[in-house]
């Protein structure tokens, strides 16, 4: 069991390193479960449909990891706050490097309600990532989709977008990537 305390509304993703489908997390709080008894190898990445993010409010929460059955033995996981996302600008390249693998890196950007952006992947080491548009209030524009093009959106809200680069559960080689978001508003 692991305390996390939240001082403020905080927005946490839970990133599971490790392929296991006998280990599970559970996440509860001030108003009671937020998360109950989910898989570690079905928690982020191509493995989780849904949003990953968890809005929570302030308060003490407590996450508990615990084996299916008698399983047991080694994870690894971390929980990420998407305050310490790393920010870019738009039409510009960004790189990075999944070490381990099955990491999750986030990257924020602003945007306004009617933007139109083109999320374009320039280049991937080991075609296994995947990635995902988180909007403002937590839901997913786009995604999980393979790392590859992913096309025009238009964003839906006024704020800061999530764009999560998700490593598979049972990659552990390390790998680079590269992409691109352009503000495709100015093609109409």
């Amino acid at each position: 069991r692991k305390a996390v305390r939240t001082q403020e509304r905080n927005a946490l993703l839970f990133d599971a390193r490790t392929n296991r489908d006998d280990i599970l997390w559970s996440l509860e709080g001030p108003t009671g479960a937020v998360v109950t008894s989910r898989r570690f190898d079905r928690s982020d990445s191509a493995d989780f449909a849904a949003s990953p993010v968890l809005p929570l409010a302030a308060g003490t929460y407590t996450l508990t990891v615990d084996g299916s059955g008698d399983a047991a033995g080694e994870y690894a996981f971390a929980l990420l706050d998407l305050s310490g996302a790393t920010d870019f600008a738009l039409d510009t390249d960004v790189s990075g490097r999944l070490d381990p693998g099955s990491e999750t890196d986030v990257y924020r950007f602003t945007a306004s309600a009617r933007d139109r952006l083109e999320f374009a992947m320039v280049s991937e080491s080991r075609n296994s990532a995947h990635w995902r548009l988180v909007h403002p209030f937590g839901g997913t524009v786009f995604g999980p989709s393979d790392f590859a093009d992913a096309g025009v959106y238009t964003m839906p809200f006024d704020g800061d977008y999530y764009l999560l680069i998700e490593g598979r559960r049972s990659e552990g080689t390390a790998l680079d990537y590269r992409f691109r978001v352009n503000d495709a508003t100015r093609d109409n």
